[in-house]
């Protein structure tokens, strides 16, 4: 087993599509810190970090990898990930960034489409195994809990996406904060890696049914399918510009279903949100999270 890092060392632990590539993008332009967003935390990339020369001792690491959480084509399940960071560093801080859990789960099946891995409907999907692995992770409380497990509360820090969205500035203070660095003078707020218009959305998941394969994560398939989601897209344009927009329709495709299995999850959702507000006193609550009172449980 690998001796403890010495250096300070923060980990991103995501999730996906709560402003981790801007986070990625800010954090690796800046000098002072060893930005990786490798899975050295996963067999076998744990041991290259000792191995590649150009991981020293100086500044501070920060390990950004919006995959860590996941469960689904990852090398390891979540809690030997988070055994793997305290073995390299019990002093780690960890920083978890979350998303109100319709606009968040939303936001997955919408890149999803776009990407052309999903061509059923938002409930199916949320049912799906891929799914399925996204809405464990949406209950926040179970999850700081498990995280809680295995380091203490004082080093862990969770950072709502709607305050980035909201407060650019005062999001990156905070998380510099958490870097123990000045921040640095920081470009004007950008969104990035942002999903395709509804209207288009409502074409590519149409066109997504004409895939004739699907690939796991890495797979020598990969070209291939990205070779197929291309021609996809671009089928997709052409209808867009075809048939015009459906913009009224599209935008409900997206929208969190009011059905039975929608709303007990959402009554989990609110239990678990309420639970990770008596742990770390976010305001999450304000920004609209399920849990507060005028979101009814029922």
């Amino acid at each position: 087993m690998p001796q403890p890092c010495e250096q300070s060392v923060v980990v991103h632990l995501g999730l996906p599509r709560t402003g981790t590539t801007t986070i990625q993008h800010i954090l690796a332009e800046d000098p002072r810190i060893q930005f990786t967003s490798r899975r050295i935390f996963q067999l076998p990339e744990l041991r290259a970090i000792y191995r590649d020369s150009s991981m020293d001792s100086r500044g501070t690491l920060v390990v950004s990898d919006e995959t860590l959480l996941r469960q689904d084509g990852s090398y390891s399940k979540m809690a030997v990930t988070l055994w793997r960071i305290r073995s390299i560093s019990q002093s780690a801080k960890l920083v978890l960034t979350i998303r109100e859990q319709r606009d968040w789960l939303s936001s997955r099946y919408k890149y999803g489409v776009g990407t052309g891995t999903v061509s059923c409907s938002f409930e199916e999907w949320l049912k799906s195994r891929q799914g399925s692995d996204f809405v464990s992770l949406a209950h926040y409380g179970a999850l700081c809990r498990t995280i809680l497990a295995f380091f203490p509360r004082d080093q862990l820090v969770v950072l709502p996406f709607e305050l980035l969205r909201d407060n650019y500035s005062e999001f990156f203070r905070q998380l510099y904060e958490t870097l123990e660095l000045e921040p640095i003078d920081l470009p004007p707020g950008v969104r990035r890696n942002q999903s395709m218009a509804p209207s288009l959305l409502h074409w590519k998941r149409r066109a997504n049914r004409l895939s004739l394969f699907q690939h796991a994560p890495f797979s020598p398939r990969a070209r291939r399918h990205s070779l197929q989601a291309a021609a996809l897209t671009k089928l997709a344009r052409i209808a867009h510009s075809v048939f015009g927009n459906h913009d009224s329709a599209s935008s409900e495709e997206y929208i969190w279903p009011d059905t039975e299995y929608c709303s007990s999850l959402l009554e989990d959702f609110a239990i678990s949100n309420l639970e990770l507000e008596r742990m770390m006193e976010l305001g999450i609550i304000n920004y609209g999270y399920a849990g507060s009172s005028a979101d009814s449980m029922t």
